[in-house]
């Protein structure tokens, strides 16, 4: 039972909505970056989704979920 505890403590600012880094706002973030690319830019759902999970903007110094819509909205479009 005490394990179980540590870990329902671990992760209740994933689940608490009132959170920055609630699962739902990160979901939900990534969901309008993901639809931004497709629909806006016209790339492919392949080249979209390889933007949206790019290393260099999940590992950015901004952590939250805006920070990654913000940079894959902004982001000048790169040549393949």
């Amino acid at each position: 039972m005490e394990f179980l505890d540590h870990i329902s403590t671990a992760l209740a600012d994933f689940t608490n909505p009132k959170k920055r880094i609630f699962v739902g706002y990160l979901f939900l973030t990534v969901l309008i970056a993901f639809v931004w690319l497709v629909a806006a830019r016209r790339s492919s759902m392949r080249a979209a989704l390889r933007e949206v999970f790019d290393r260099k903007i999940l590992f950015s110094p901004l952590r939250s979920g805006i920070g990654c819509l913000d940079r894959c909205i902004c982001r000048k479009k790169t040549e393949a």
